[in-house]
């Protein structure tokens, strides 16, 4: 079925609320309380709070309407490596390589027009 126009959004939120911050040994969360996805330094992640929404509207209806359009989004891909991932934490590279390659596909684009990557780093 197709939309004019789509909400997307999300919210992330612990419950019960945590106060404080405690490293355990072994754990997903960083050590020093920092998270530094895709540096060397990398030790864990760090857990907050928020919420994200966007509008997606057709390009020529954002057009046709004068909306301020900030993005469009020409293709994407998602997988699942499974067993073949590096860790709990880190995908496997093979996994990543061929999802971006897909995305790359649906998208019927020229990876020289690139200009943006979304990605995903838990530190």
């Amino acid at each position: 079925r197709e939309s004019d126009l789509v909400v997307a959004g999300g919210v992330s939120i612990d419950t019960p609320e945590r106060r404080g911050y405690k490293y355990m040994q072994g754990g997903m969360e960083s050590a020093d309380g920092r998270c530094y996805a895709f540096d060397s330094r990398a030790n864990g992640t760090v857990f907050s709070r928020g919420v994200g929404a966007v509008l997606l509207k057709r390009v020529k209806d954002a057009v046709k309407d004068g909306d301020h359009i900030y993005a469009v989004i020409k293709g994407g891909a998602i997988n699942n490596d499974g067993s073949l991932k590096a860790g709990f934490t880190a995908p496997g590279i093979e996994g990543q390589v061929e999802v971006a390659k897909q995305a790359i596909s649906n998208a019927d684009i020229d990876v020289e027009n690139i200009r943006f990557v979304e990605a995903h780093g838990t530190g």
